[in-house]
């Protein structure tokens, strides 16, 4: 895991896995058969207009809040976020033939995060429910437990989702934190860890069935810690 100022460049964060696409990108490199998928998340603060580069090629990004999709060529490839001309995160990155790998885009024009991970299969949408999953990408933000909720609900005990929430939590390949969940308003609350004190409220987010929602802690850019929903389909 490698840890870039957050104050210095422009937030990508990680490359989770994912099992599905939401629409195509003509801008990335594609070979044929021979490729795996590339999935882009937007969970950048609203108003961040980076530029992304896969090899070269400037990437069109995803509107903020949603996601997209398109073949990468088998193999390595060279990520770069760039503020103009000004290169602000570079990454090595490789892809697998039919492989499936995700961007999370976080943060703002003056922050950036650079996380790394593997396959992730369990984005697979079902028909009856919504998936979602709490994605962690402040690195000096304080240790939380996070609360997914109906809004008809309280926040207690029955109602912890991820314990602790840290940076990194989403990227794991072994667990990349999807919870399943019937369709309702929800909210996002995260206490400081072991105790009821809130420190970040997010929603109320409104899950349907078939949806699945990534909800990404951030910081914006006055400082302060938020919670940004990212739909996936």
């Amino acid at each position: 895991m490698q840890y870039i100022s957050p104050r210095s460049i422009i937030a990508v964060l990680g490359l989770l896995a994912a099992a599905a696409a939401c629409s195509d990108n003509p801008n990335l490199p594609q070979t044929g058969g021979n490729s795996g998928t590339l999935v882009l998340l937007n969970a950048l603060s609203s108003g961040a207009a980076p530029t992304l580069r896969i090899d070269g090629n400037v990437v069109a990004l995803p509107a903020a809040g949603t996601s997209g999709s398109s073949a990468l060529d088998a193999g390595v490839h060279q990520f770069q976020v760039l503020n103009g001309s000004q290169v602000l995160a570079t990454k090595t990155i490789s892809i697998d033939a039919n492989g499936h790998r995700t961007a999370v885009l976080s943060g703002t024009m003056s922050q950036a995060l650079l996380l790394v991970n593997t396959l992730d299969t369990a984005v697979v949408p079902m028909t009856d429910a919504a998936k979602v999953r709490l994605v962690h990408t402040v690195p000096d933000a304080p240790s939380t437990d996070a609360y997914l909720f109906l809004t008809s609900q309280a926040a207690d005990s029955g109602t912890r989702f991820v314990v602790p929430f840290n940076y990194g939590t989403g990227t794991d390949p072994n667990f990349p934190g999807f919870g399943v969940r019937p369709p309702g308003q929800y909210l996002v609350w995260l206490k400081a860890a072991g105790t009821n004190t809130v420190l970040v409220q997010g929603g109320p987010f409104t899950l349907a069935a078939g949806d699945v929602w990534s909800f990404v802690l951030a910081r914006n850019d006055a400082g302060s810690l938020e919670i940004r929903a990212v739909k996936e389909h």
